[in-house]
């Protein structure tokens, strides 16, 4: 079984700028290194956690409700 390197690291810029094109908050003209890179990923999907949270529904459910009794 043959190994190429350049090909995988082409793979791996690949999946790198699809997972980009995913992530808002990363800056578009910005040289990052791969863990910068990754803590922001990291970063967004916490975001998204705590915005679907069981909690976060909760409180917005009760603002648009005490909103529309007003």
């Amino acid at each position: 079984m043959s190994f190429d390197l350049d090909s995988s690291r082409d793979e791996l810029e690949e999946e790198f700028q699809k997972l980009a094109s995913l992530v808002p908050t990363i800056p578009p003209d910005v040289s990052l290194t791969e863990v910068e890179f990754l803590e922001f990923v990291i970063d967004y999907i916490q975001e998204l956690q705590d915005l679907l949270s069981p909690h976060r529904w909760n409180e917005c459910f009760h603002q648009l409700s005490h909103s529309m009794k007003s």
